[in-house]
């Protein structure tokens, strides 16, 4: 063994690899690579696998700090740089000694990462972009993590001061309206927060506080930004000539196709080479090495021993125990790639050599070389299909991958068969071994190339005891990640095709529901959180009981409350509208998951696996939202199915669960447990229902995406994003009939998934408005407003109404400073789904006239505030906030915004976060707008200054530009447009009224007997494609029946004709017979 080790640094885009002796010490290693080049090295924090090696750990060895020959180690900050603070939930920041140490969130978990609305301090700041971490199951709480509306700004009380002091106290009441309580009343009150007073620490203390910092420092540098990269098709995307050359070759050649853009090694399935040897501790992410593979027992005492070693292993620093899907992976994890087949010639002509009667069983068993069927544990023989019949939901089971939020979400889109069929462009078994899959990703449909090798555990030969005569069939060669029932290949396929779209299998851990949602339908996805702490509540009601005193104050003032504050509106707090959406989003079809999280929740993981039976951190699908009324109660629940199917290892306790006490046989018939044989009708450790009231309590939020049926029309074009190279695209539609219309924004994505790595999102915040245009010049009518959001995409729902073009104008403040380097110029596609044809065409738009658009939607949808002579409109969004002053008088209008906005994005040039701008009469302006970056906060205040002070107004340009506002009426419908639908009627026919009469007419021409209809059910119920008529007794039949619903192939097992055993057979077919009976009579 050599005496040195070899370790990579990086410190952004420079490298450099250095050898020192292993009884080397940190300082040691330090002086290394400064005099390899990177001279930052002792004033920046240098991290290895998660943790921060400090100065305190210069004199310990390199193998005492855990390093390890290979280890890659980053440069990133300073080492006398602190933390952001990051507010908990009781308001105290991290950058101060915390009262009890042990108990305190660190920076990076998901309680300091409450949504804000759970934090008691009404602080207006941003959530960390970062993409969701990794975590025990590799889901996420709650995907995607919004922004809550900022204080909102008032004018100062005039008092007697200084101008020094005035100053002085303007600027703190403007920082001050984002970080206290009750804004409105502090603001106007010029009173500051009283200052914390700091406890002096005890040795004990200390030592636990720099512990503390040291792990909040390590886990915030795993969220370092990483520079955008653009996705490039062609590694990736393939037309459908190119599949069928493949096909061709490969029939040439006669070999089965192994795809060379992601190939069968490790490559295409880590990250990196430690990933494949290792496995990560949840708790303080240490690098444990896998223990060697084990053979399969072949006895009790065999497995009792291969268990209690699995039950034994430990993580080696701070000895805790691996989650369930590490368990998993590490008995399971990848060993061989494999396809799968339907014979082995080799294996079948070796078994008949040794003169094996049953040769296609044996080797179905035995056989090594293809990909195993895990629930029968048949490798050849019974044929593999892409999708059996239809898919359905029970059909998913996860793998040993961290990917619940995939998972979840393929299993509630296969409640939709139409939409995974459609996922595939070869819908056949292709014995070459060619599929495409098309998947979606930032607004474009991806066609993406793939063969059938797929990542299998290791497989162990059979052996034949000479001893004894025992046969051991041979075990292993299954699937390691996600798998289907019923000899399917659509879960599988789909998961590789997402796994080379994002670079590798790796790149599919951590997620929320929602982006997979996206990635599998094409449609936008909407999260909604229904968790909220009993200390939010109370903070909440004490923040509306504030407002209504301040409210009554100024009624008895003789001013309007609702001008000069807003209407005031508890919707977060009303749970029966939160019902409500959740029943409509139902109904409609949408297609939903839900996102479990203790820590979200304010409660232990202990508390939620062996109390509740819930997995967490983990994603539910949801299969159905409905309303039950029982003993005179209205119950409200929800029905949840766990993405690891039958292999779930716990379920939910809680009332209307397995175990629950209140059920009677009449519930479980009504909500389908049961059918009327008694006999369950599902799978119960998967598949459960949940009160909604429970739900509330341990769910931290609800993921529903809004699919259209497949007839809908799709419309897509792609443009730029403004930035200060120009005011980029806007996009024309028209609408020549009368339609429904929902009109998405997606925002041009990275080209990997940045939470597989770690990183912050790379997102930028977009929004849109959609404008028609009135009988004055570059003047326009705001339909809606889709509010800026750091999020995949933005969405609304609108009717167009015939003979008008709309026009969509997409905005983002991030790219409108030279200076966010990691911010590229972006592309944005706007797809427009319809139920009737429209024509959609993307153009480049002048400053002007996204100016005059953007300030009409703002001046819209913003809370209206009187300033002099002049209305400012502010608008607050999930990304940021926009301020437009409108002047309604006949003179100039001068008005002063001051803001500060610690890591936020100014719409200014250089970032400026003030402005005096004088506003012409009857103009409207953008004064400022505000992008939010990581742990960003703001506020702002107005002055409103004499028409003499415009000379020291600032020059105003691109968006910023005054724009004339007037009140014409819109511009007629234009004849043109409705004389082409007149023309051609029958392209704008409604395809909803034609596919109904066409519907009821095939179910009226279709009458069954209840033979037939019988017969219909035990065939569907099998999976299995029609078979050719034949003439079977009734024992034969219902004998067959029972075979194809174990899965058994009916082709290779003789029905039996007479005896004891045809009887018995025959008896128990007839029971399933009569089971599905009452189940088609229901």
């Amino acid at each position: 063994m050599s005496g040195n080790f070899s370790v990579k640094v990086k410190f952004g885009k420079e490298k450099c690899a250095v050898e020192v002796p292993r009884t080397a010490s940190v300082a040691e290693l330090k002086d290394k690579i400064e005099a390899a080049g990177l001279k930052e090295c002792r004033r920046r924090k240098l991290v290895y696998s998660g943790k921060a090696l400090v100065p305190s750990m210069d004199g310990l060895s390199l193998e005492q700090v855990g390093l390890k020959d290979g280890a890659v180690l980053m440069l990133t900050g300073t080492e006398a740089e602190v933390a952001p603070p990051v507010v908990a939930p009781n308001g105290v920041s991290h950058s101060d000694p915390p009262a009890t140490p042990e108990k305190a969130p660190v920076a990076g978990s998901a309680q300091a990462q409450r949504p804000e609305h759970e934090q008691q301090p009404a602080v207006k700041r941003a959530h960390d972009t970062v993409a969701p971490a990794e975590n025990g199951d590799g889901g996420t709480a709650d995907g995607p993590r919004e922004r809550e509306p900022a204080a909102e700004p008032s004018e100062a009380r005039e008092v007697d001061e200084t101008p020094e002091q005035r100053e002085e106290r303007e600027l703190q009441a403007a920082l001050q309206l984002s970080t206290e309580g009750h804004t409105e009343d502090a603001a106007q009150a010029g009173s500051t927060p009283p200052a914390k007073k700091q406890k002096t620490p005890t040795d004990g203390e200390a030592e636990a506080d720099d512990k503390m910092e040291a792990h909040t420092s390590a886990l915030m540098d795993r969220y370092d930004s990483i520079e955008f990269e653009r996705f490039d098709s062609a590694n990736v995307v393939v037309d459908e000539k190119t599949i069928d050359d493949i096909n061709k070759y490969q029939a040439q050649v006669g070999e089965a196709y192994v795809d060379p853009q992601f190939p069968p090694l490790p490559q295409s399935i880590y990250h990196n080479k430690q990933e494949a040897e290792c496995w990560k501790c949840g708790k303080c992410h240490e690098q444990n090495r896998y223990p060697p593979f084990k053979d399969p027992p072949t006895t009790q005492e065999e497995a009792e021993a291969l268990q209690a070693e699995l039950d034994g292993i430990r993580c080696t620093s701070c000895h805790g125990l691996p989650s369930h899907v590490q368990k998993v992976n590490i008995v399971n994890r990848p060993a061989v790639w494999l396809r799968p087949g339907v014979s082995c010639d080799g294996c079948e002509m070796l078994a008949a050599a040794q003169g094996v009667r049953d040769v296609l069983s044996f080797v179905s068993r035995q056989c090594t070389h293809y990909l195993r069927d895990d629930l029968t544990n048949n490798t050849i023989g019974a044929p593999w299909k892409v999708i059996r019949e239809a898919a359905r939901p029970e059909d998913v089971y996860q793998g040993a991958l961290g990917n619940c939020w995939f998972g979840g979400a393929l299993s509630c889109v296969a409640a939709h068969p139409e939409l995974i069929d459609r996922l595939f462009v070869t819908k056949e078994y292709n014995p070459i071994g060619v599929y495409c899959v098309r998947l979606h990703q930032g607004g474009h449909w991806r066609d993406i190339v793939l063969d059938d090798l797929l990542p299998c555990t290791k497989p162990f030969e059979g052996h034949t005891d000479q001893t004894t005569g025992t046969i051991y069939f041979s075990r292993g060669g299954t699937l390691c990640f996600a798998a289907a029932s019923r000899r399917q290949l659509w879960v599988p396929l789909i998961e590789k095709a997402s796994a080379k779209l994002f670079g590798c299998y790796s790149a599919l851990a951590g997620g929320s529901t929602g982006e997979a949602l996206q990635l599998l339908t094409g449609c936008p996805s909407e999260t909604i959180r229904i968790h909220v702490s009993e200390e939010a509540k109370v903070y909440s009601k004490q923040r509306r009981d504030a407002i209504l005193e301040q409210r009554t104050r100024l009624m008895l003032e003789g001013k309007d409350p609702d001008e000069e504050m807003g209407a005031l509106s508890d919707d977060d707090d009303d749970d029966e509208l939160l019902w409500s959406k959740l029943l409509s989003a139902s109904e409609a079809g949408s297609i939903m998951g839900l996102a479990s999280a203790h820590e979200a929740c304010g409660r232990t993981r202990d508390f939620f696996v062996e109390t509740l039976g819930l997995q967490t951190p983990h994603v539910y699908g949801v299969l159905q939202v409905r309303e039950l009324f029982h003993d005179g109660k209205r119950h409200r629940l929800i029905q949840c199915r766990n993405p690891w199917g039958e292999r779930a290892p716990r379920t939910w306790q809680g009332d209307w669960g397995r175990s629950w006490k209140g059920w009677t046989r009449e519930l479980k018939l009504e909500l389908g447990v049961i059918n009327r044989s008694g006999v369950k009708m599902y799978d119960d450790m998967s598949i459960f229902w949940i009160s909604f009231e429970d739900a509330q309590k341990y769910i931290a939020s609800i993921e529903f995406c809004r699919t259209h049926p497949l007839w809908w029309k799709r419309d897509a074009a792609s443009g730029w994003l403004p930035s200060e190279l120009g005011a980029g695209s806007c996009y024309d539609i028209k609408a020549y009939t009368r339609t429904l219309a929902n009109v998405v924004c997606w925002q041009e994505k990275h080209s990997t998934r940045e939470s597989s790595l770690q990183a912050v999102s790379s997102n930028v915040d977009i929004g849109f408005a959609i404008v028609r245009r009135t009988e004055d010049d570059n003047t326009w009518q705001c339909l809606e407003y889709a509010q800026r959001a750091a999020r995949d995409q933005v969405s609304v729902e609108l009717t167009l109404e015939a003979g008008y073009t709309y026009r969509v104008v997409p905005w983002s403040v991030d790219l409108m400073q030279a200076a966010n380097q990691q911010k590229q110029l972006r592309k944005v596609t706007v797809v427009v789904h319809t139920n009737r044809p429209i024509e959609l065409k993307s153009a480049v738009q002048t400053w002007s006239e996204a100016a005059s658009c953007l300030t009409t939607a703002i001046a819209k949808v913003g809370k209206k505030r009187k300033v002099g002579n002049v209305n400012a409109f502010i608008l607050q969004e999930p990304a940021g906030m926009a301020v437009v002053a409108e002047n309604p008088t006949d003179e100039i209008g001068v008005i002063q915004i001051d803001a500060v906005a610690p890591n936020c994005t100014s719409s200014r040039s250089d970032n400026m976060m003030s402005a005096v701008v004088a506003v012409p009469p009857y103009h409207r302006q953008l004064l400022l707008a505000l992008s939010m970056g990581r742990e960003a906060k703001y506020g702002f205040d107005f002055k409103h200054h004499p028409p003499e002070s415009a000379s020291f107004a600032e020059p105003c340009f691109d968006l910023h530009q005054p724009i004339p506002f007037s009140t014409s009426a819109l511009l007629p419908p234009d004849q043109e447009l409705l004389q082409h639908a007149n023309d051609n009627a029958h392209l704008f026919a409604d395809p909803q009224e034609t596919a109904g009469v066409a519907t009821e007419t095939d179910a009226g021409d279709e009458e069954l007997s209840e033979e037939e209809q019988l017969a219909r059910a035990l065939l569907l119920s099998t999976g299995e494609d029609a078979p050719e008529q034949e003439v079977l007794t009734e024992e034969e039949e219902l004998a067959r029946a029972l075979l194809l619903s174990t899965g058994a192939d009916v082709t290779q097992v003789p029905m039996p004709q007479s005896g004891e055993e045809a009887h018995e057979e025959a008896e128990l077919a007839r029971a399933l017979a009569l089971s599905l009976q009452d189940t088609e009579n229901k």
